[in-house]
């Protein structure tokens, strides 16, 4: 974890490398959103919460190696094609108004 002035800044993903073939991963276990990005959200908290996939990394805990993002899905979504990553339209994103100003 690294401090920049009063700000903490969180790492992107965590790895936990174990002696087991599989890997668990929880794609989106996280909330955070960049604190340059975060003004451009539209979408509420409570869509956010829902939508996301909140404590999905407690699963991971099957096997040794995991991977956990912790990275809000909103900001970009690891479960799409990298063209598709980020939401420009509602049907991108079930619906909801996610930016406050479409981003051209």
């Amino acid at each position: 974890m690294l401090v920049v002035e009063t700000q903490v800044i969180q790492p992107s993903w965590i790895l936990r490398e174990g002696n087991s073939p599989l890997v668990a991963v929880a794609l989106h276990d996280g909330h955070d959103i960049r604190a340059e990005v975060a003004p451009l959200l539209a979408v509420s908290e409570s869509d956010r919460t829902r939508e996301e996939d909140p404590f999905t990394a407690m699963w991971t805990t099957v096997v040794d190696t995991q991977i956990v993002v912790k990275r809000s899905r909103f900001e970009f979504d690891l479960n799409r094609p990298r063209e598709q990553a980020v939401y420009l339209s509602l049907e991108d994103s079930w619906g909801l108004s996610v930016w406050r100003d479409f981003l051209h």
